[in-house]
């Protein structure tokens, strides 16, 4: 049993746990913070005896004020695992890197990093806009797998999951299948097919990393490329910056751009144009998402990709 939707507060974990039933054996906890101690918090109510970092990024940086208090943060998890308890880490990210080689428990590093010796890793990865194929390494016995998941960091992310469950005792055949039957979560790089039209749903929320993602995706698509987002948001004094720097990247890839208010839209306008040499007549900034879907309805048609990207889940 998972924690629902986003779930990942105290109360949120909390009353998760009213799913528990007799016969479930596994309760994957979910946690979000803010502020340094909330991850802490959290594995007092939840006690774990595996804890999984997917990568330690600058997010909620208005919060937390820097990536050092973000880092301390997520280690928590790992300073609060039960006795014995395991640590699972993704090779793929600087930061959960360096906390790997300083935890002194029992540790399983995972990911696409093979120079960084992964016990589990992906090698041969083909991508493409139906999902992945791979071939699965697990302490050096091989498996050939397919999700319909989008993205080679979704591959990362997978490597974790099939550490924590080998480590758990599932076979290599369970193992391929539950990765074959992972489906995508509303709001996360979720495809939706519409009159010839197709969504990239990635509304749900985004970072610097994620956004890199998201762009990936969207490069595997063939047909005119349209984004509407706000841009990145909570990252107090870097916002502007990084937003410039979103811009410059949405330049190379999309056709169309529409602006939702709210973010730093002037900052991803000027990344953009000045930064991306994007043609200024083709980046839209509306006051609203209601505004930005009206406009999409007379000109998107067949054939275009739209992306919906961060903090736009009322869509």
């Amino acid at each position: 049993m998972a924690t629902p939707l986003s779930y990942n507060t105290p109360l949120g974990i909390a009353k998760s746990t009213e799913l528990i039933k007799e016969d479930t054996q596994v309760f994957i906890a979910e946690m979000g913070a803010r502020r340094v101690g909330d991850i802490k918090e959290l594995c007092d109510i939840v006690k774990p005896s595996i804890g999984v970092l997917n990568g330690v990024i600058g997010a909620h940086l208005l919060t937390f004020g820097n990536i050092e208090r973000v880092i301390k943060t997520k280690y928590e998890l790992m300073q609060s695992l039960q006795e014995n308890g395991v640590g699972v880490f993704t090779c793929d990210n600087d930061n959960t890197f360096n906390l790997y080689n300083d935890f002194n428990g029992e540790k399983i590093l995972a990911g696409l990093t093979v120079e960084n010796n992964p016990s589990v890793y992906a090698k041969d990865i083909l991508v493409d806009k139906n999902g992945s194929t791979f071939t699965l390494v697990i302490d050096g016995k091989e498996l050939e797998c397919n999700t319909k998941l989008l993205g080679k960091h979704n591959v990362s992310n997978l490597t974790l999951a099939v550490a924590v469950a080998n480590k758990l005792g599932l076979s290599l055949q369970e193992i391929k299948q539950g990765i074959k039957k992972c489906e995508p979560i509303e709001h996360r790089l979720s495809l939706i097919e519409n009159n010839g039209i197709t969504i990239i749903d990635d509304a749900y929320n985004s970072n610097a990393e994620g956004i890199k993602y998201a762009l990936e995706v969207l490069s595997y698509f063939k047909g005119r490329k349209i984004i509407v987002t706000p841009g990145m948001t909570e990252l107090g004094l870097e916002q502007n910056k990084r937003n410039y720097d979103f811009g410059v990247q949405l330049a190379s890839v999309v056709d169309y751009a529409f602006l939702v208010e709210g973010g730093s839209c002037n900052a991803i306008r000027e990344g953009m144009v000045f930064g991306g040499g994007f043609d200024p007549e083709k980046v839209k900034v509306v006051a609203t998402l209601t505004v930005a879907k009206d406009k999409l309805k007379d000109f998107v048609k067949e054939g275009d990709i739209v992306l919906f990207e961060n903090d736009l889940t009322d869509y």
